[in-house]
């Protein structure tokens, strides 16, 4: 897609886009503390469906919170500064936390036709929605920002309901043991995974 891209779009434009993707890449890991990845590890030794409900209720009671504090934060600051990206970003933001929550669900719950069927969708509605924003309507970085969003929540959207994640999360067993033991193997892949950042 980079032909289309930059055929399409100023270098300005571009870098732009270029530079929110990889702040995208900073924010996220501090924002769920790769919480998710721990729902799936965790997930892959729960042999009842009890322990299943209380693992992912913890994720996504943790990421739930950190979330909503991010849009409420993010919201002011960018309003401040009048960003003229900020809404598209933001949601791009919250998209990608979806995304990433939806992946390791499928995973940890052994759905793996799921997870390649819906990475497959991710990628086939992200290609068609760039092409549509980029070329057809000219929307620049909203373009391709906004085809990321819509592709991540549609593709999020559907394996949850396939999964069927409202009988999974209960906010009423939030449960400060497991939430802890689930942060301590999940913390030390903040600073790995953001030193591929910095690199």
């Amino acid at each position: 897609m980079l032909s289309l891209y930059t055929s399409k779009l100023t270098p300005a434009e571009y870098g732009t886009y270029d530079f929110l993707v990889n702040l995208q890449l900073l924010i996220v890991p501090i924002l769920t503390l790769y919480m998710e990845e721990s729902m799936f590890r965790f997930l892959i030794d729960a042999d009842t469906d009890n322990k299943k409900k209380n693992i992912i209720s913890q994720t996504f009671i943790y990421v739930g919170i950190t979330t909503f504090v991010f849009i409420i934060a993010s919201s002011i600051i960018c309003g401040i500064i009048s960003y003229e990206y900020a809404i598209p970003f933001i949601l791009y933001i919250v998209s990608c936390v979806f995304i990433g929550m939806s992946n390791a669900l499928a995973r940890g719950l052994s759905k793996i036709k799921l997870y390649s069927i819906s990475n497959f969708i991710l990628g086939f509605s992200t290609i068609l929605l760039n092409i549509l924003f980029i070329t057809i309507f000219n929307l620049g970085v909203y373009g391709l920002l906004y085809s990321i969003v819509i592709a991540n929540f549609i593709t999020s959207i559907i394996v949850f309901i396939r999964l069927k994640i409202v009988k999974y999360v209960d906010l009423k067993r939030f449960n400060k043991k497991q939430m802890k033991d689930m942060l301590k193997y999940s913390l030390p892949l903040v600073p790995t995974n953001l030193s591929w950042f910095i690199i």
